[in-house]
C-alpha cells in the first residue's frame, strides 16, 4: 500500500513510518517541521516532504495514488496564549 503519514518527523509519526516501512508499505512522509516541536531537522529514513498539511496545492500533489492517510500532524506542547488558538485549531483539528 502507498501510505501518506503526516507528522512523520514527530515521535509517534516516526515510529509509525518505521513500522509501516518494515511491513513493506511505501510510505510518503510529510511534516511541517515546526520549530516548536523540532529543534533541528530530524533524520528521517527514506526522505521527507517538508510542508504543511493545510497546503491544498501540496496535498493535491501528494494524494493521488495514496491508499491510506495516517494523520499524526499536530502542534504540541505550546498554545499558552489565546492568540495561539487559530494555529492549533488549523493543525490539530481542521
Amino acid at each position: 500500500m502507498r501510505i501518506l503519514v503526516t507528522g512523520a518527523a514527530g515521535f509517534i509519526g516516526s515510529h509509525v513510518c518505521e513500522a509501516l516501512t518494515g511491513h513493506g508499505h511505501q510510505v510518503i512522509q510529510l511534516d511541517a517541521l515546526l520549530p516548536q516541536a523540532h529543534d533541528a531537522h530530524p533524520e528521517v529514513a527514506g526522505g521527507l516532504v517538508a510542508g504543511d498539511v493545510c497546503d491544498p496545492a501540496l496535498l493535491a500533489r501528494l494524494l493521488p495514488g495514496i491508499d491510506v492517510v495516517c494523520h499524526q500532524a499536530a502542534m504540541v506542547g505550546h498554545g499558552l496564549r489565546p492568540a495561539d488558538a487559530p494555529a492549533y485549531a488549523t493543525h490539530n483539528v481542521l
